[in-house]
């Protein structure tokens, strides 16, 4: 029996989903294919709509462009929770790990440590491999080393032509996480939306008025929507992948040529067109807030390919399973 706090907070209902891997080739983390829908042929998005933005200081470069990668990243996350976790128990205990409230040995719930995208948090690791392999440094630059959210632009990445700090970036795993969990329970939505509420609206609120350091309120709204419009993204995202896997389901199946493949046409038509939507929202959305200091970070970073390599093979994701099933 789950226990419902809230109604539910978030409601996206859209659907598709994307070819990927095969079982063999899988190892966790993100890697390039010849089966995977080419994420290279979206349009990029200007870095910013006319009149929004604030304009980027002199000397003040935004992290590597990841959009690419990012999604990809989310490609695996997908696969893996279709395909490896057949059975419904296992996708359950990731489900229910997500929203598990029993506290690890370290103080901190499992909800709470129970899911990251690697290396976006935490968001200094990004400019690790980034000085490792580059000097003079050209992206990710200047950030304050003493600060550990790695600010203004060290902890950033450019991701559909906007720069935004990588540990904003993470967040697109939750909305990934929110559809899929969704998809199998209802309950899911409303606990993980719920969580998400509560964590925005009084742990960081409660966490700045503790805080030495003193953060600007405003700078804590502007992440919490910054959070708030990945986490929108990311469920359409996923919707939308869903629907591709669909189809490519039916077709292993022999039914080309069926009804049930052209009504799955239909839904990975809609579902993408809603995606291509949801991408303009965010940029749109993403310019309308104030206070992100991570604007002022232009979108010129030049890297090497061995540093983009070096990222690419950092990339990972975690995703616990809860102890035992509620």
């Amino acid at each position: 029996m789950r226990h419902l706090i809230f109604p539910a907070l978030l409601g996206l209902a859209t659907v598709f989903s994307g070819t990927s891997a095969s079982a063999e080739e899988h190892t966790g983390r993100w890697q390039e294919t010849g089966e995977r829908i080419a994420m290279r042929a979206l349009p990029r998005r200007t870095p910013a709509l006319p009149g929004r933005a604030i304009p980027a200081q002199a000397g003040y470069i935004c992290g590597p462009d990841l959009t690419t990668e990012l999604y990809g990243l989310l490609d695996q996350v997908i696969y893996d929770f279709r395909y490896t976790l057949i059975v419904d128990s296992q996708q359950r205990l990731r489900c229910d790990a997500l929203v598990d409230l029993r506290p690890t040995e370290r103080g901190s719930t499992l909800g709470e440590v129970a899911w990251d995208l690697k290396p976006f948090f935490p968001p200094y690791r990004i400019v690790e491999i980034i000085d490792y392999h580059e000097s003079p440094r050209q992206c990710a630059t200047p950030w304050d080393q003493s600060d550990g959210a790695a600010f203004p632009c060290g902890g950033t990445i450019a991701f559909e032509g906007e720069c935004v700090h990588a540990s904003v970036a993470n967040y697109i795993f939750w909305g990934v996480a929110f559809e899929l969990c969704g998809e199998i329970d209802a309950d899911y939505r409303t606990e993980m939306a719920t969580l998400e509420y509560i964590r925005n609206n009084l742990f960081k609120r409660l966490g700045n008025l503790v805080s030495s350091d003193g953060v600007p309120d405003q700078w804590i709204e502007a992440m919490t929507e910054s959070q708030d419009l990945m986490i929108d993204l990311g469920a359409v995202y996923a919707a939308y992948r869903r629907a591709m896997f669909d189809i490519e389901d039916l077709k292993r199946e022999g039914l080309e040529g069926t009804d049930d493949l052209r009504d799955a046409v239909d839904v990975a038509r809609d579902a993408l067109e809603a995606f291509e939507e949801a991408r303009e929202e965010y940029v749109a959305d993403l310019n309308d807030i104030e206070g992100l200091r991570e604007r002022a970070c232009a979108t010129t970073c030049s890297i090497s390919g061995r540093t983009m390599d070096a990222i690419r093979g950092r990339l990972d994701y975690r995703w616990l399973e809860s102890a035992s099933p509620r």
